[in-house]
């Protein structure tokens, strides 16, 4: 009675164990995936904030100093925008 009785409560206590490393493999399978949606999203938030702000640079008819620097520009903000999308993902 005793040994069926310890074979019981150990089996049990190793479904626990199992059960709960399985649970946190899962959460963590899961916030890895989430971050990697995250991360997708941001990027293409990016690309699309490039060719948005292209557009409008190829619209205007400038001179090649002044579409660089709006170049400049849509460069550094698209990348602004990317890297606090990023943050956000953490």
């Amino acid at each position: 009675m005793k040994k069926i009785l310890i074979v019981i409560l150990s089996s049990m206590t190793l479904f626990i164990f199992l059960s709960s490393a399985r649970t946190q493999d899962l959460g963590e399978l899961g916030d890895r995936i989430k971050r990697s949606a995250c991360e997708k999203a941001c990027e293409l938030s990016y690309n699309k904030c490039m060719e948005t702000s292209g557009k409008v640079v190829d619209r205007e008819n400038e001179s090649d100093v002044e579409s660089e620097g709006k170049d400049v520009v849509k460069e550094e903000t698209c990348q602004y925008t990317k890297e606090q999308c990023l943050e956000a993902c953490e």
